[in-house]
C-alpha cells in the first residue's frame, strides 16, 4: 500500500484544507493494516470500487461495491484500524476544523458511511468530477484540479466565535486548560461545549487534548536524539508519568514504541503500518 500527500497551493483554499492525502495499492494480493491516531482534521473520503465500513472487530474495512462511494470521518480520541485487503484508489480530503463548514453544515460525527457525503458536500456534479479524476493516473493533476473544484465550492460562511477558540487552541499548541481558555475569550464553559459538540461532537477539553498530543509526535518523530522527558514537557505535559498516560490512552503505546514505529507521511500524515 503506498501513499501520497497533496499540498494545497490556492491562499484561499490552503486555510480550509489542510492537505489531500491518496491512499492507494495496485497489488490485488496486499493486506495491509494502517493505524491513525488522535486528529483534529475532519475527513471526506472518496473510494472507487469499495465502500467503507466498520466490522464487527471494530476495524474500518472494504467491500467491493460498483463506481464511487464516499464517508466522512470527524474527530476522534482512540487509534482507529484501516484494513485494506486488495486493489486500493481512495482519496481523501482533510479539511481544518472551521474550513469543513465553508464547505457544507452537515454535523460531523466519529464516522458517516451511510448516505452520499461527497454529494451533499461538493454538490451533485461531484460524483461525475470523481469519476474523471480516478482515471487520472498523476496524483499531482487529481490534486490541482479538486483543488479547482474546491474553490469554486466554497461559501462565506463563519462563526467568530469558534474561530477564536481555536485560534487560541493551536496558538498554545494546546497547551493551555480550560479556564485559561475561557478568561481569554470572555465566555462560560457551557458556552464554549455547546459550540464544539455542535461542530465536532468531541469537547474543548477533549479538543485542547488531541491539539496537544497531534503536536508532541511531530516532536517524537522529527527530534529523534532529544530525551523522551525532554519532549514531554516540551508538549506541555505536566511530567514524565502524564505523558505515557496520554500516549497509552491515544495510541494503547508508549512513546517510546511510538518513536520507533510511527512513519510520517511528507510531515502532515501519522501512521503505523503492518502489512
Amino acid at each position: 500500500m503506498q501513499f501520497a500527500v497533496y499540498t494545497v497551493r490556492n491562499p484561499k483554499v490552503s486555510p480550509l484544507v489542510k492537505y489531500i492525502l491518496f491512499n492507494y495499492s495496485l497489488d490485488s494480493s496486499d493486506r495491509t493494516s494502517v493505524i491513525s491516531y488522535a486528529n483534529n482534521n475532519i475527513c471526506l473520503g472518496i473510494v472507487q470500487g469499495k465502500k467503507l465500513n466498520r466490522t464487527e472487530t471494530g476495524e474500518i474495512s472494504g467491500t467491493e461495491s460498483s463506481g464511487i462511494s464516499s464517508y466522512l470521518s470527524g474527530m476522534y480520541l482512540t487509534p482507529h484500524c484501516f484494513l485494506n485487503q486488495g486493489l486500493l484508489d481512495e482519496i481523501c480530503i482533510d479539511f481544518s476544523p472551521l474550513g469543513f463548514y465553508k464547505f457544507s453544515r452537515m454535523p460531523v460525527q466519529t464516522y458517516i458511511f451511510d448516505g452520499d457525503p461527497l454529494r451533499e458536500i461538493l454538490g451533485a456534479q461531484a460524483i461525475h468530477f470523481f469519476e474523471r479524476i480516478f482515471e487520472i493516473a498523476d496524483i499531482q493533476e487529481r490534486g490541482i484540479l479538486i483543488e479547482e473544484l474546491l474553490l469554486k465550492r466554497m461559501d462565506t460562511y463563519a462563526d467568530p466565535f469558534l474561530a477564536e477558540a481555536l485560534a487560541c487552541i493551536h496558538q498554545r499548541n494546546g497547551q493551555l486548560d480550560l479556564t485559561t481558555l475561557t478568561r481569554q475569550l470572555n465566555c462560560s464553559e457551557n458556552k464554549l461545549l455547546r459550540a464544539f459538540k455542535r461542530h465536532f461532537d468531541i469537547t474543548p477539553k477533549e479538543y485542547i487534548r488531541i491539539v496537544r498530543f497531534r503536536h508532541s509526535l511531530h516532536y517524537l518523530k522529527t527530534n529523534t536524539k532529544e530525551a523522551l522527558t525532554d519532549i514531554a514537557y516540551r508538549s506541555g505535559y505536566y511530567d514524565q508519568s502524564h505523558f505515557i498516560r496520554e500516549y497509552h490512552f491515544f495510541t494503547h503505546s508508549s512513546p517510546k514504541c511510538m518513536r520507533e514505529n510511527l512513519i510520517s507521511i511528507e510531515q502532515e500524515v501519522m501512521i503505523s503500518v503492518n502489512s
